[in-house]
């Protein structure tokens, strides 16, 4: 299947490859130098890409809300970080259960969470 360059709407010059040195210095795309140092997209072709993949999954944007809001309310202080709920560490990160209620967040640390994810453990059930 063809490329084709999101800046110039036109089939784009060959592929090439993200990790060697040689193919770093024009973008993919559309045959340009990138200004964001080695990446493989130009800032034109990243951002057409980034709009393509966020009109291609509409469920991320309600996830993309709730990790958002809980940095800022962190930062802001509005919300205080506790220690893991199951093994007491301090160095922890936000699980959202449910990403509609933004508050509701639990704390675990990057082992628990882990674990959590993939289906290994369960929480059990909080009332907040």
């Amino acid at each position: 299947m063809p490329r084709i360059c999101g800046r110039c709407k036109t089939q784009a010059a060959d592929y090439r490859c993200r990790y060697c040195p040689d193919c770093r210095k024009l973008c993919s795309h559309c045959a340009i130098r990138p200004k964001r140092g080695l990446q493989r997209f130009c800032a034109e072709c990243h951002a057409d890409y980034q709009r393509r993949y966020r009109h291609n999954h509409p469920e991320r944007r309600e996830r993309d809300v709730a990790q958002t809001y809980a940095r800022v309310a962190l930062y802001r202080g509005t919300l205080v970080s506790q220690p893991c709920e199951i093994c007491g560490s301090p160095e922890v990160k936000v699980h959202h259960e449910d990403y509609s209620k933004l508050r509701n967040v639990r704390w675990l640390c990057q082992m628990h969470l882990r674990r959590v994810r993939r289906g290994i453990i369960t929480l059990p059930s909080k009332s907040f």
